[in-house]
C-alpha cells in the first residue's frame, strides 16, 4: 500500500482548520482508499460500512462527523435551511467574507487555508452524503453510483430507498383507534419544486390500472430559464402571431382608402379608428394571452415562411400538432431551421411507469411518430362529465361542494406538491409527487396503486378532505369494473376529515361523507395529514429551487425521521 498526504480544508463545529488526508493506494488492483469513498478505474464508490469521525465530501474538502449530526437535528426538528446553517457557522466564527477564487496551483496550501468560509453548495454536498450512507446503512443499500455527482448519487438509491420505506412501514399497526382499517390522505401544496415550462411532454402511468395521464416535463429549468437544460435548444413558447398580421393588413387597406377617398361607412371619423383599433387590441391581447396558456412546446419543423412590412413569419409545426405563425424575433436563431425528431423514452419513477417525449436535432420524423405525440388522457383517468353529478328524488344535478381540488391550479410552472398517505396515529405509509394539480385522476391513480398491496388489504375506510368528488369518481363505471382493486374501491366507504367537513355544503355529501356517522371513525384522529403539514410546509423554502432527484430524495427521508420519531412517542406512552 502506498500512503500520500494531502492538504483538505477541514469543518469542524470549533471552526475550519487545514488538516491532511492519507489515501492508500493498492498497486495489485489498483482501489486507492479516500477514507470516506474509494477509486476504481476513475470513478469513485461510497463506503458504507463505517461510520468515521470524519467525511471526506471530496478530494481537498472534510467535514467533522459531529457538525453533520448537529445540522440533522436541526433540519428535521427546527427545519433550519441549509443558507441558514452556513450563515450562522460563518458569522460564530467570523468568516464574514467569503475568498475569490484562484486557479493557481501553486497557491494551493493557501487556497486551502483561506477556505474558511463554508459555502452553502459546499456544505449540502457533504450532508447530502452522510445522509446517502446512513439510508444505505440502515435500510442495507447497495450504492453503485459514483459520489462525484451528487445528483446521480441520491437518484441511484431514490427507488430502493421508496421500496424500503413502503417495506418497512406498510406494517405498521398500533393500538390507536382506526390505524389498520382507516387510511388518511391529503395533498400539501407548499412543499414543492419548480419545473420547466414545456407542456404536454410526459405520459403518467400506473402500475397496477391501464390508463396514462398527461404532464408536462418534470426537470428542473435551467439557471435564469423557464425550460430546462435538455429542452432550451429545442422548444419556443407558442404565439399565434398571423392574428396580428391580420390586422396590420386591415389597417393598410384601410389608410389606403383614406387616401383614395373611399372610406367605408363604418369607418368615418378618428374617433372610431381610435375605437376599433383599442378593441382590436383589447382582442389580440386576450387571443395573445390564450396563445400563451399553451406554455413552451417542442418544435418540429417549420412548414413555411413569408414576409411582412416589419418582420419575417415562419409557420411552425409544434410537437402537439399544432400550427401557428410566429414572428422571427419571437424564436432563437437554431429554430429558424428547426427539423427535430420525436423520440418516446420509456423510464420507471419509483414504480411508476412514465413516457417521456424527447427531441433530437436535425432529424425527421415519420407521420406514425407525429400521431404518437397526440394521444392523451387514456383508461381511468378519462373523466366522464358525469362523473360529479348525484341523482335524489328523481333530478340529476352536480354537487355544489367547492372543493374540486383539480381547479387549483399554480400559476408558476412548479409541481403540485405531494399526496401523503397517513395511519390516523400519524406512521407515513406513502407519499408521491404531484403534477398540474391534486386532480381526482392522480389520487385515484396513487390509491389504486397502493390498495393493490396485500399489506393494506384490511383498509375499509378513505378518508380525504375531498371524499365526496373522490368517492364520486370511484363510482363511475368507466373505472370501477377495470380491476378487482376498483371494484374494492367504488364500494369502501369515503368521509371527509372533521377539520374540512364544515366547507361541505352540499345535502348529498353532508348527508354521505359526515365522519360524525361512521363508527370506524369514532374516536379516530382524522387530521392527521394536516397535523403532519403544519411540520412539512416549513421546508416549503428549501425545496422551491431543488431538483427532482434531491426533493425526492430529502422528502423521503424527512418523512422516515418523523415515523421514526412517532414510533418513538408511542414507545414511551406505553412504558
Amino acid at each position: 500500500m502506498e500512503k500520500k498526504a494531502k492538504p483538505v480544508t477541514l469543518y469542524c463545529e470549533n471552526g475550519t482548520s487545514l488538516a491532511y488526508r492519507y489515501s492508500g493506494r493498492c498497486r495489485k488492483c489498483s482501489i486507492t482508499d479516500f477514507t470516506t469513498f474509494y477509486s476504481f478505474d476513475g470513478n469513485r464508490f461510497l463506503k458504507i460500512d463505517d461510520e468515521t469521525k470524519f467525511l471526506l465530501s471530496t478530494e481537498d474538502t472534510a467535514f467533522e462527523t459531529s457538525l453533520l449530526e448537529t445540522y440533522e437535528w436541526e433540519i428535521t426538528i427546527g427545519c433550519m435551511p441549509f443558507r441558514s446553517k452556513v450563515a450562522i457557522y460563518n458569522c460564530k466564527h467570523g468568516y464574514m467574507t467569503e475568498p475569490s477564487e484562484t486557479n493557481n496551483k501553486e497557491k494551493k496550501t493557501t487556497i486551502n487555508n483561506e477556505r474558511l468560509y463554508l459555502d452553502r453548495r459546499r456544505f449540502t454536498d457533504g450532508f447530502l452524503l452522510y445522509l446517502v450512507a446512513k439510508i444505505s446503512r440502515k435500510y442495507k443499500i447497495e450504492v453503485n453510483s459514483d459520489v462525484t455527482d451528487r445528483n446521480n448519487l441520491v437518484d441511484s438509491i431514490n427507488e430502493s430507498f421508496y421500496d424500503a420505506f413502503l417495506q418497512k412501514w406498510s406494517t405498521h399497526s398500533c393500538g390507536m383507534p382506526g390505524c389498520s382499517k382507516v387510511l388518511i390522505l391529503d395533498g400539501n401544496m407548499k412543499a414543492c419544486r419548480q419545473v420547466c415550462s414545456v407542456k404536454e411532454v410526459t405520459r403518467m402511468g400506473f402500475k397496477t390500472i391501464p390508463g396514462q395521464l398527461i404532464t408536462g416535463c418534470m426537470n428542473t429549468p435551467s439557471k435564469g430559464l423557464r425550460v430546462c437544460e435538455e429542452h432550451k435548444e429545442t422548444t419556443a413558447l407558442v404565439h399565434d402571431d398571423s392574428i396580428e398580421e391580420e390586422m396590420e393588413v386591415d389597417r393598410t387597406e384601410v389608410e389606403m382608402n383614406l387616401s383614395q377617398g373611399t372610406v367605408d361607412e363604418n369607418v368615418d371619423t378618428n374617433e372610431n379608428d381610435d375605437k376599433n383599433e383599442n378593441d382590436d387590441t383589447d382582442e389580440n391581447d386576450d387571443k395573445n394571452e390564450k396563445s400563451d396558456s399553451d406554455g413552451f412546446q417542442g418544435v418540429i419543423k417549420i412548414l413555411d415562411k413569408k414576409e411582412t412590412r416589419n418582420s419575417k413569419l415562419y409557420k411552425i409545426l409544434w410537437h402537439t400538432g399544432k400550427t401557428t405563425w410566429v414572428r422571427d424575433e419571437k424564436l432563437s436563431k437554431n429554430l429558424l431551421s428547426a427539423n427535430n425528431k420525436v423520440v418516446i423514452q420509456e423510464e420507471n419513477s419509483l414504480g411508476q411507469p412514465r413516457q417521456i417525449i424527447k427531441f433530437q436535432k436535425n432529424l425527421t420524423n415519420t407521420q406514425e411518430e407525429l400521431n404518437a405525440c397526440e394521444t392523451g388522457f387514456a383508461g381511468f383517468a378519462v373523466e366522464a362529465e358525469t362523473s360529479e353529478y348525484i341523482t335524489e328524488d328523481g333530478e340529476t344535478r352536480k354537487l355544489k361542494c367547492s372543493t374540486e381540488k383539480s381547479k387549483h391550479k399554480s400559476k408558476n410552472r412548479k409541481t403540485a406538491g405531494v399526496l401523503v398517505f397517513t395511519t390516523p396515529c400519524g406512521i407515513v405509509l406513502n407519499i408521491r409527487e404531484l403534477f398540474n394539480s391534486e386532480s381526482k385522476s392522480q389520487v385515484y391513480g396513487h390509491l389504486h396503486d397502493m390498495l393493490t398491496m396485500e399489506e393494506f388489504s384490511e383498509i375499509e375506510l378513505i378518508c380525504y378532505d375531498d371524499a365526496c368528488h373522490l368517492r364520486r369518481y370511484s363510482e363511475n363505471p368507466i373505472r370501477k369494473d377495470l380491476t378487482l382493486t376498483s371494484k374494492r374501491i367504488s364500494s369502501m366507504e369515503f368521509y371527509i376529515d372533521r377539520f374540512h367537513y364544515k366547507n361541505h355544503k352540499d345535502p348529498w355529501c353532508r348527508r354521505n361523507c359526515n365522519p360524525d356517522k361512521s363508527s370506524l371513525l369514532k374516536n379516530v384522529n382524522t387530521e392527521a395529514c394536516e397535523q403532519l403539514f403544519s411540520w412539512f410546509s416549513r421546508y416549503s423554502r428549501m425545496t422551491k429551487h431543488m431538483n427532482r432527484q434531491r426533493f425526492l430524495f430529502l422528502t423521503l427521508y424527512l418523512m422516515d425521521f418523523h415515523n421514526e420519531n412517532i414510533k418513538n412517542i408511542h414507545w414511551r406512552k406505553k412504558t
